[in-house]
């Protein structure tokens, strides 16, 4: 399989922001419990192009309500231009949505962010 690296935003103009809540589309596993865990996602550049990005660890995984929205928050570390790089993940539940809330380690490299392409989720 081919790997592209690919330049995604400027990491300056993400870690700036409080939150991305940048939509997704993701492949999830679900327990025979019923806990629901995110495996990969993929999300679509400017440019139209589409990122798949594979989720290395869960770190903890919450319930939250806000505004009497149901979502759960997973905290995710992933392989982003060739760096572990930690994140926020975002479960609607009602709407069956995932998001890419927020980046949560304010190290930012110089540069560009990079995310390693797949051309296949």
């Amino acid at each position: 399989m081919k790997r592209i690296i690919m330049q995604l935003i400027a990491c300056k103009e993400i870690f700036g922001m409080d939150a991305l809540n940048m939509p997704l589309e993701m492949i999830a596993v679900c327990s025979p419990e019923g806990e629901l865990s995110p495996a990969r996602f993929r999300l679509e550049t400017e440019s139209g192009e589409r990122i798949t990005v594979r989720i290395r660890q869960i770190r903890r995984r919450e319930e939250i309500r806000l505004m009497g929205v149901e979502s759960i928050r997973f905290d995710c570390l992933a392989l982003l231009g060739g760096r572990l790089r930690r994140f926020e993940l975002r479960y609607g539940v009602r709407a069956h949505r995932w998001t890419l809330w927020r980046f949560l380690d304010r190290e930012a490299p110089a540069g560009r962010c990079e995310f390693s392409v797949h051309p296949h989720m």
